[in-house]
């Protein structure tokens, strides 16, 4: 009995490993949302920065193409990760090191989790939500394919923004 026990446990202790190590389970991803899979390009432009911003688990949109591009804004390193879908839609990914203060509109504050506050934004042609970590400023912005009906069930809404931003970690 003692030996079947032990040969259990190691099963066991073997099965949570592979787990673990095949990562994120589709069963973690909301419905709706789709697993946030960086590729070569983007983890070659996160190796090229010089901070490590924290990253999704989890985008609200099918992406079918990705561009990344490492710039200087107001002297100050930005990563900016674009995700396009098959109709052209717009998720846009930045991560700035320092402050990037740059409205639209009239910025609402929201509340993103216990600790952690942003501002979102929408303009009738993009949504945005910002906030600050750790010395970072992130931005999600989503904008519509100019060929999108004005009323569309896969729209990304200001929740699904928020969403996606209670999913990032290191």
């Amino acid at each position: 009995m003692e030996r079947h026990s032990c040969v259990k446990l190691i099963y066991l202790a073997g099965l949570m490993i592979l787990l673990t190590a095949c990562g994120t389970s589709s069963s973690e991803v909301p419905s709706g949302y789709y697993a946030f899979q960086t590729g070569e390009e983007v983890e070659t432009a996160l190796d090229d920065l010089t901070f490590q911003p924290e990253l999704p688990d989890f985008i609200p949109v099918h992406m079918v193409s990705v561009v990344s591009d490492i710039y200087e804004k107001n002297n100050q390193e930005t990563l900016d990760i674009s995700f396009y879908t098959e109709k052209n839609d717009l998720l846009s990914l930045t991560f700035t090191k320092g402050t990037n203060e740059n409205h639209w509109v009239d910025p609402q504050k929201v509340k993103i989790n216990q600790q952690l506050r942003g501002t979102y934004e929408d303009n009738q042609f993009a949504k945005r939500l910002s906030w600050k970590k750790n010395g970072i400023t992130y931005t999600l912005a989503f904008r519509e394919s100019v060929d999108a009906q004005t009323v569309d069930e896969q729209s990304v809404s200001k929740e699904h923004l928020l969403e996606v931003a209670r999913s990032f970690h290191s």
